[in-house]
Formats: structure tokens, sequence, C-alpha cells
């Protein structure tokens, strides 16, 4: 049987997210917090704080096959005393207002705030409240608020890496496949959860 090692670490290189682009998807991260924490710099209750979540957190993001649509995760946290009497369209609404102008092109999406830049990459900013030493809620606008944590994930994700940090790689082949495959109902989700599981 053919030894096909080499020639998977070489596919790997080729479908691993370029360090340009990722670095232009941190500058946008960063200069999108600056623009929000500027807007809330006044407030004395709600704060933000930001922890990256997804692929791009993870490192199994990969090189889409078009030269755009790749993209950053990035919560948006209010921690709280208490259940906000805001609605989630309200916090949407405050987040879209901080970041509006930053680029020609900033949807209101159920669960999220996304600011989409003209080479294509987009920043998705989702929002959550947290009480203090309780799971964070996502402001989802027509679900409401949500029950969730993406810290869980992520660390459950680290929890099952090998020395040799080969289920990330496995879970760029796999997302790779389905970009090209064009298998729009299969998840990057989906895909890192069924790898995680299933790679031994």
């Amino acid at each position: 049987m053919a030894n096909t090692h080499n020639i998977f670490f070489e596919f790997n290189k080729k479908i691993r997210l370029s360090r340009t682009k990722r670095d232009s998807l941190k500058i946008s991260r960063k200069n999108l917090r600056d623009k929000i924490v500027k807007v809330f710099a006044s407030d004395s209750y709600y704060n933000p704080i930001f922890y990256g979540q997804g692929s791009f957190t993870l490192d199994t993001i990969v090189n889409p096959i078009n030269t755009g649509d790749y993209d950053i995760d990035d919560g948006v946290y209010f921690e709280v005393e208490n259940v906000p009497e805001e609605t989630p369209t309200t916090f949407h609404n405050w987040i879209y207002d901080a970041v509006e102008g930053y680029t020609d092109n900033i949807s209101d999406k159920n669960p999220c705030v996304r600011v989409i830049f003209s080479d294509g990459h987009h920043v998705d900013l989702t929002i959550y409240y947290r009480i203090r030493g309780d799971h964070p809620n996502l402001a989802h606008k027509s679900d409401g608020w949500v029950e969730s944590d993406p810290n869980e994930f992520i660390n459950w994700f680290l929890s099952k890496l090998d020395a040799k940090k080969q289920l990330r790689r496995i879970v760029r082949y796999l997302k790779a496949w389905s970009d090209y495959k064009n298998l729009l109902g299969v998840s990057g989700l989906v895909l890192t959860i069924l790898a995680a599981e299933k790679y031994i």
C-alpha cells in the first residue's frame, strides 16, 4: 500500500488558511473590538469583554475554494448581575450601531451581527449576557435568549488533541472535502464534532 503521509501533509499546507488571511482576520477583529469598547466606555454597567470562538480559535479554519468566504467568530460578552430587561434585538442594535460605518456591508442576522469586508472575509459578532459564575446566554433575535457556552466546546475539542495535533488536520481535510463537494447541509461544527468523536 502506498504511503500517502507526505501527500496529506502537503495538502494540509494548501488548505490551511494562509498567514496573510489569518492576520487580516485578527486585524479586523481587533479594530471592531476597539470600536465597540469605545462606544461603551462611558457605560458603568454594560462593559463588553471578548472571547474568540469558532474554527479560527480552534485552528481548523481552511482556505475557501473561492477567493472569499472565510471568517472569524468573536463573542461579545456583557457580564451582568441580573437577567437584562432589554431584549436580544436591543443588544443586536447596540452592537450594530457600534460598528456601523466600519465597512459598507454590515448585516444583522438572527445569531450575530456580520461585518463583511471587500476582500470577501467577514467577522461574525455573537452577543451574550452572562451573570457572573453562570453560563452565557446568546442573544438570538428569533429564539430569544439561548443558553450557549462556546468556551465549553473549545475546551472539549482541545482535550481531544493528541501530541501531534493530527486532529486539527483531520478536521481541515473533512472541511476541505465538504467545500469541494459543496455539501451545504453539513456544517464545519458537525464535521469537527464527528472527527473529534471518532478519531482514535
